[in-house]
């Protein structure tokens, strides 16, 4: 009966409606998107139809941390097309942190290589016509490749060579073991050196006079700013979100000040200056993505305790998002527990929990796993738990989804489109040429191979349904995968409906999502991945019960139409302020004779503002 409806129904009761919706579907700009806080104290992104914005996306990639390919994401512009395309249609994520890197920027004093620029713009180009909103990504680790000799063991990237001249700096020396890369932050003087000197401003002699570090550094953000914001168009600009000018800050040693007195009289004044920075290139409507320095919530233990946070004296007012990075430093070295239901709740709590001291949104731009983990370590577990988190806090006895759980926009590391096809020579020793895995650092994070055609982790981790825009104030929303595997084949099923003590759709996959709904000039946009729509879905709302397949796309409240390998979900928004929900799931798991008990259960679940995701 729900195939073979009028046409004139279908035009009355759909097609109206979602004219607006439609058009706006992810097409306004960014210089529309603004920050409004929630309670109790949650900001989040609101657009220009005071819908809330959610993003999913990825790291595009690890690539620019190669010399061989230009300290770009991509080789080539066609490489980009060809990746980007894939990202897109295989996933319907909608952003990518872009890497670019200051020694690719400002190869020379008083230099800036616009050729350089013009290449960074053409991929950032590509990304926006495949629809993607852009965090441009000023990334380093370990400060500089040039702190380092032909035969060392690891490599870093970042700063350009004229910025930490051989005779300033000692010999590096990661000590007689070093475990990983990281290491080199805690033990290696040269690299911990070069990170004090930036953050306390240090001159350095150059071949045109004695400079101040951070002072070089800030004047090249400033030529980059203004050079990206010339060479995109209007329309183009819009879909970049901010800057994150320093990726994973390290102190390199505090000498004699406290993490909150390091906090606020090193770390946050150069974000100041980055901010000043960008008010002063047009991008006043931009965000700076401020990352915090990197052990603040690290589970390293006594290696490299957490510094915490809570430390700033002041907030630093508008125009920055908190930017963290999650990653399991323990279960990657020492700990031998595995993860299991809700592990990652309590980290994901504490970004939180930073976000609303600071009075700002939160914003997650790397997490991940090394690949081929097993036991604790167990590579899709643990990717399954941290997406999990990224949307899920509970209530207090720790058996549902909290009601009002904050979904927190993130980008995962890392998607390379050439994972295993790398031709890097480390340090420019002709005997260290890598190719394999992340051809850095032995880093081996990569979801796709085979040149984007095939996954390295579960489908279901990387396709994922998330929420993108919410016409009024998102409660909470779970995507359940409906099992994943582990190493040893073990499904991972963490989350069933519960209500009035039936159990429904255990071990099966399913979309909830609930808002308080407003009466809006655009809709619900809601993204569904191709794994999810391979049979015929049930879709429930407070008002609506349909059922829809791949010919039928438009049901009595909701249009569905295929994105990709993907589909997108819209609903037309309320005529009044109300609760308002959606419950996704394959057919077959809900007969047609309990569908009408299962929404009325929901309904007054939904009352009761108790979610009916569970996790006992």
């Amino acid at each position: 009966m729900y195939k073979y409806r009028s046409f004139i129904n279908k035009l009355s009761y759909i097609v109206l409606p979602f004219i607006a919706s439609l058009l706006h579907a992810e097409t306004s700009p960014q210089s529309s998107i603004s920050v409004i806080q929630r309670e109790p104290g949650h900001w989040v992104f609101i657009d220009s139809d005071n819908r809330e914005v959610y993003w999913r996306g990825f790291n595009v990639s690890g690539s620019t941390k190669h010399v061989e390919k230009g300290f770009k994401p991509f080789r080539t512009l066609e490489d980009a097309k060809t990746a980007l395309k894939q990202l897109k249609d295989k996933t319907g994520t909608n952003i990518v942190r872009f890497l670019i890197a200051w020694e690719g920027v400002h190869p020379a004093v008083d230099r800036i290589d616009y050729g350089y620029l013009a290449d960074i713009v053409a991929q950032i180009k590509v990304a926006i016509d495949n629809g993607f909103f852009v965090l441009v990504d000023y990334h380093q680790d370990l400060y500089s490749r040039h702190l380092f000799n032909m035969d060392s063991w690891h490599t870093g990237n970042g700063a350009p060579a004229w910025i930490v001249p051989d005779d300033e700096y000692p010999q590096e020396y990661c000590g007689i073991v070093c475990v990983s890369w990281s290491q080199h932050n805690l033990t290696n003087e040269a690299v911990r050196l070069a990170f004090r000197r930036f953050w306390e401003n240090a001159e350095v002699n150059t071949t045109k006079g004695v400079r101040n570090i951070q002072d070089e550094y800030v004047w090249q953000i400033k030529h980059v700013l203004q050079f990206l914001k010339d060479n995109l168009s209007v329309e183009e600009f819009g879909y970049i979100v901010g800057l994150d000018p320093f990726n994973e800050p390290v102190d390199g040693g505090m000498n004699g000040l406290s993490a909150e007195e390091w906090d606020n009289l090193r770390l946050w004044p150069f974000y100041q200056r980055v901010r000043d920075a960008m008010d002063e290139s047009g991008w006043q409507t931009r965000w700076v993505f401020a990352e915090p320095l990197v052990f603040w919530n690290t589970n390293a233990g006594f290696i490299a305790p957490a510094t915490g946070g809570h430390h700033l004296w002041q907030s630093p007012g508008q125009g920055f998002v908190f930017n963290s990075h999650l990653y399991d430093a323990a279960r990657m070295s020492w700990n031998l527990a595995n993860v299991k239901n809700k592990t990652y709740i309590e980290p994901f709590k504490e970004i939180i929990e930073e976000a609303k001291f600071l009075k700002m949104p939160p914003f997650v731009s790397e997490f991940g796993m090394w690949l081929h983990g097993q036991g604790s370590k167990d590579t899709n577990r643990m990717l399954q738990g941290l997406y999990q988190g990224l949307s899920t806090q509970v209530n207090g006895d720790g058996t549902r989804q909290a009601f009002n759980s904050p979904f927190i926009s993130s980008t995962q590391w890392h998607w390379d489109y050439y994972y295993g096809n790398h031709n890097e020579l480390q340090n420019y020793n002709s005997n260290n040429f890598i190719q394999s895995k992340d051809a850095w650092n032995d880093e081996d994070f990569s979801v796709v191979a085979n040149w984007g055609t095939t996954y390295n982790v579960s489908q279901k981790i990387v396709e994922r349904a998330y929420p993108r825009r919410i016409p009024g104030e998102l409660k909470h929303f779970y995507f359940a995968e409906g099992g994943i595997s582990d190493a040893k084949g073990k499904l991972s099923h963490w989350a069933s409906i519960k209500l009035n003590d039936q159990r429904w759709l255990e071990n099966k996959p399913f979309v909830w999502l609930t808002w308080h709904g407003k009466p809006l000039s655009a809709g619900l946009e809601l993204y569904l991945p191709g794994w999810f729509l391979e049979k015929p879905l049930v879709v429930i709302t407070e008002e609506s019960i349909n059922v829809w397949d791949s010919e039928l796309n438009q049901l009595s409240d909701i249009v569905i139409s295929k994105e990709g390998q993907g589909a997108r979900l819209s609903r037309a928004s309320a005529n009044e302020n109300r609760m308002q929900f959606i419950l996704i799931t394959p057919a077959e798991h809900i007969s047609n004779s309990k569908r009408e008990q299962f929404q009325s259960h929901l309904k007054e679940s939904v009352l009761q503002q108790m979610s009916p995701v569970s996790f006992d």
